[in-house]
């Protein structure tokens, strides 16, 4: 599934870097971004059903695309995020570069012929904020990376729910320098699905909390019981 997870998450991080670009050049469609999410989750969602087929699990196509689309509705959450992360980003260059603009201006306006003279009128927001910002596009990439991650996690814990039979489940972290200290203390571990455990006293689940990449596996065996621990 890990496999999966990362030959299919380089296309959806840059549909993600390709809208934050366009956020930054003033040319974005949320309309056109909705439409390269929705053909990336039919994608991914046939790619993560013939998966678990080939494994001999149990899935329900329709559920399945239910929760995926669900997943695609967020999806627009993500894009106001970005947009509203960029026009911050937009006004802090332009009140940095107030001066040098407003000196623009007035070029602009003593070199515009009569006529335009008496229509000129000054629009700041309307000024390019510059080169683009590289952390910007990189957030955006991160972003990508956990949405994709997102979908992957609530598929994945919908089928293994409905094929553990005795409801119980492994917690398996990405077992990299990126997983929180929290998450390596559940890695490997057991626990049931009626009694998840506990993080700071809220119950988890593999991928429920932000930016989390862990996923759960179909084991055997004595889950732990109350299982809790402090970040």
């Amino acid at each position: 599934m890990i496999n999966l997870f990362k030959k299919f998450t380089p296309s959806f991080q840059n549909i993600v870097k390709k809208y934050a670009t366009d956020c930054w050049y003033g040319r974005e469609s949320e309309k056109d971004f909705i439409k390269k999410v929705s053909g990336f989750r039919k994608r991914f969602e046939r790619e993560l059903i013939s998966f678990y087929r080939s494994r001999g699990l149990r899935v329900d196509a329709k559920e399945i695309e239910n929760l995926s689309l669900q997943w695609q509705a967020e999806q627009l959450a993500l894009a106001h995020s970005i947009k509203k992360d960029m026009r911050k980003k937009e006004t802090k260059a332009i009140e940095e570069k107030k001066e040098e603009i407003k000196k623009e201006q007035i070029e602009l306006y003593e070199n515009a012929g009569k006529a335009k003279k008496k229509s000129f009128v000054p629009v700041i927001s309307a000024i390019t904020a510059g080169k683009l910002d590289s952390d910007f596009t990189k957030k955006s990439k991160q972003l990508g990376d956990e949405s994709a991650f997102d979908l992957v996690s609530k598929i994945n814990n919908k089928i293994l729910i409905d094929n553990s039979d005795k409801g119980v489940f492994k917690w398996v972290t990405q077992g990299d320098n990126q997983v929180r200290p929290t998450h390596r203390k559940l890695d490997k571990k057991i626990f049931a699905w009626n009694n998840l455990p506990k993080i700071d006293d809220e119950e988890v689940e593999p991928g429920s909390q932000w930016g989390c990449r862990c996923y759960a596996e179909i084991t055997t065996g004595k889950p732990l019981k109350n299982y809790s621990i402090k970040s």
